[in-house]
């Protein structure tokens, strides 16, 4: 086989051959470009960029690794707070804490803690509610180092109650009742009272109710119209006070006129009676009800039919009549001597009148006794 160039090879000439070698050395470099390019697309999928544009500002570098990345998320789970809100909780104070109206989850025990005892404001009154807002509660995080690791939840129309008891108006009556009929010291079955001021159901905070029933004024006998101060406490705090008025009807058996009396006439069974009225024991002081107390005795003054008959309008009929005969007595340890005399004043017993003695003419004053004698010293 010869070795010598073939004059008809295209490459024969020295020319041609230099040209396919320059060709042949560019789609080399074309080649090496191509598996460049590809190597750093590979290498672009298998890792995440690690810095972000400039004009976007610097910011920390995220960690590549992915147990990294779980680790991270785990420490930020361990550091928040949630914050559920309850539905519908109920508080018993004045004021209420956000402890008393969530529930705290987290691993932060300190920190809930602290988030407990965070006030949220004055509760509304006994018996109602008011709502439990996103915004208030977030009003009251606002400036707690442990704001920014809470995570809020607040369902939908949250509302807190004030828990309270009920007090009955027929209660606070019969308290009422109970004092007025102690400070008239009447008999229960004697007095009939009622209640003029008008009084409803109260609702007080949780806690025990103390009272206080004062009565307002110097009204201290049975009868007629007084007024108490009723106060009430719940563990030692005023929650209510208010003035009622109360009318007493004081009912006792009395001794009336059965029929007109004459002043001076001397009262028999047949004049009086005995009916069971209202009165007054501050106006009709010496009212009786036993009528043998009034009969034997002289009216005073003119008594109308069914009028009261009282002690002060009675006396007790004279011992001795005006010009009657009486024994005018004297008596010592060594004397007892007796005259007859004239009584110049009518006089009951134990009254000091003057008398006449007949034997000397003289005038004498001695005390009337029972059988129309008169005795002097």
């Amino acid at each position: 086989m010869s070795l010598r160039p073939d004059p008809t090879d295209p490459l024969h000439k020295p020319s041609r051959r230099r040209a396919a070698l320059t060709a042949l050395a560019a789609a080399c470099l074309l080649l090496g470009a191509a598996q460049a390019a590809l190597a750093q697309a590979t290498l672009s999928r298998s890792a995440p960029a690690q810095t972000a544009p400039a004009q976007m500002g610097a910011v920390q570098d995220r960690p590549t690794d992915p147990d990294a990345r779980i680790a991270a998320g785990e420490a930020q789970a361990l550091d928040e707070i949630v914050v559920r809100i309850l539905p519908n909780p109920e508080v018993s104070g004045d004021t209420f804490t956000l402890g008393e109206v969530a529930e705290f989850d987290g691993f932060d025990v300190a920190g809930a803690a602290a988030l407990a005892k965070l006030s949220l404001g004055r509760s509304p009154s006994p018996g109602r509610t008011m709502p439990l807002s996103e915004p208030l509660v977030r009003s009251r995080l606002a400036g707690l180092m442990q704001a920014d690791r809470v995570r809020l939840i607040v369902p939908r129309n949250a509302q807190v109650l004030r828990a309270g008891q009920s007090i009955s108006a027929a209660d606070i009556e019969s308290l009422i009742r109970a004092q007025s009929l102690k400070d008239a010291g009447g008999d229960p079955t004697q007095v009939k009272q009622e209640i003029l001021t008008p009084l409803t159901d109260l609702l007080f905070p949780k806690g025990e109710v103390e009272w206080q029933v004062e009565p307002l004024g110097k009204h201290l006998v049975p009868g007629g119209d007084r007024s108490y101060q009723v106060i009430a406490q719940v563990d030692g705090k005023e929650v209510w006070r208010m003035p009622v008025r109360v009318r007493q009807k004081v009912y006792q058996t009395i001794v009336v006129a059965k029929r007109p009396i004459r002043r001076d006439q001397l009262i028999g069974s047949e004049d009086v009676t005995t009916v069971r009225r209202t009165v007054n024991a501050s106006r009709e002081a010496g009212y009786t009800g036993n009528p043998s107390a009034i009969v034997g005795m002289k009216a005073k003054r003119p008594i109308a039919q069914d009028e009261p008959i009282s002690e002060t309008i009675v006396r007790a009929p004279a011992a001795v009549a005006e010009g009657g005969r009486v024994q005018v007595v004297f008596e010592t340890n060594l004397l007892l001597m007796e005259v007859p005399g004239v009584a110049l004043v009518a006089g009951q017993v134990g009254q000091f009148i003057p008398v006449r003695n007949l034997d000397t003419g003289k005038v004498v004053y001695g005390v009337v006794q029972s059988d129309e004698r008169v005795k002097v010293n």
